[in-house]
C-alpha cells in the first residue's frame, strides 16, 4: 500500500506560504505609486540667502520634502548626484514644523495637495522641523536647485521625482545671521556694543548668544534675529517694513 509521506505534504505547504509571501512583497514594491513631484519657484535673493516657494504636487507632500542644491558651476559640470547626498551638493529635510520663517498659507512642511509653502535658504539656523548637510549661509554666486516629496518610509518608492532644476543667484547685500555668526570681522564699524532691550552687550557677548541654537527657543531665537536686523541696519539696509509676499487674511 502507497503512504503519502506527510513530511513531504508539510514541505510542500511551506513551500507554498513562502511563494505567496514573496510574491505579496514583489506585489507591494511592484505597485507602490510615487507622489506627485512638487515644483520651485524663486520669491526673493538676498547677498547670503535665497528664498523659494515650495508647491506640492496634485497627491501633496504629506511627509515633508527635501531640496537638495549645489554650486552652478559644479552642476554644469557633473549634474546631480544620484541620490540625496553628494560630494558637490547639500541637502535640507523638510518634514516638521517651522517656527522661525512662517507662512500663512501652510504651517507645516507636509503639505497638502497644491499646498505651499516659503522657505529660506541661508537662513535656516534656527529653523525647526529640519535636518540638513548645511545651515548656514548661502555664499554669493549662482546655484542650482531641486526638490522632491519625501516617501512613506515603509513603502519604497513613493517617493516623487525630483522637480526641474531651478537656478537662482545672490543678490543684494543684506546678511543673515548665519553670516553675522560666522563673519564677525565684517562686522560694521560702531555697530557695538549693541543695546538688546535694556542690556548692552559686547561683540564677544554677541557672538555667544549667536553661538547658542535656538532648537524652538523663541527667546533665543528673537535674539538672534534682532542682532542681525541691528548689523543689517549698521550696514546700510533699509528701515522701512517689508512687503508680505503672500495676501494677509481678511476680516
Amino acid at each position: 500500500m502507497h503512504r503519502r509521506n506527510p513530511f513531504a505534504s508539510w514541505c510542500r505547504c511551506c513551500v507554498a506560504f513562502a511563494a505567496a509571501l514573496a510574491m505579496t512583497a514583489f506585489a507591494g514594491s511592484a505597485f507602490a505609486v510615487a507622489l506627485d513631484t512638487p515644483t520651485l519657484k524663486l520669491d526673493e535673493a538676498g547677498f547670503f540667502r535665497i528664498d523659494l516657494d515650495v508647491t506640492a504636487g496634485a497627491s501633496g507632500a504629506p511627509h515633508g520634502f527635501v531640496v537638495q542644491w549645489m554650486n552652478k558651476a559644479d552642476y554644469l559640470t557633473f549634474g546631480w548626484p544620484a541620490d540625496e547626498y553628494g560630494a558637490y551638493s547639500n541637502s535640507c529635510d523638510f518634514t516638521g514644523t517651522p517656527t522661525l520663517n512662517t507662512d500663512l498659507r501652510s504651517s507645516t512642511y507636509q503639505l497638502a495637495p497644491g499646498g505651499s509653502i516659503q522657505i529660506q535658504m541661508g537662513d535656516l539656523f534656527d529653523e525647526t522641523g529640519i535636518d540638513g548637510t548645511y545651515l548656514d549661509q548661502v555664499p554669493p554666486g549662482e546655484y542650482a536647485f531641486r526638490v522632491w516629496a519625501e516617501g512613506d518610509a515603509a513603502v519604497p518608492g513613493s517617493a516623487s521625482t525630483p522637480s526641474v532644476t531651478l537656478f537662482a543667484t545672490t543678490t543684494n547685500p543684506e546678511c543673515t545671521q548665519g553670516f553675522w555668526k560666522t563673519h564677525p570681522e565684517a562686522w560694521p564699524v560702531g555697530c557695538t556694543p549693541m543695546t538688546l532691550g535694556t542690556v548692552s552687550y559686547t561683540k564677544t557677548q554677541l557672538l555667544a548668544i549667536y553661538g547658542q541654537p535656538a532648537a524652538g527657543n523663541g527667546l533665543i531665537s528673537m535674539a538672534h534675529q534682532l542682532i542681525t536686523v541691528k548689523l543689517n541696519l549698521c550696514n546700510g539696509s533699509s528701515p522701512t517694513n517689508i512687503r508680505p509676499r503672500w495676501p494677509l487674511p481678511t476680516r
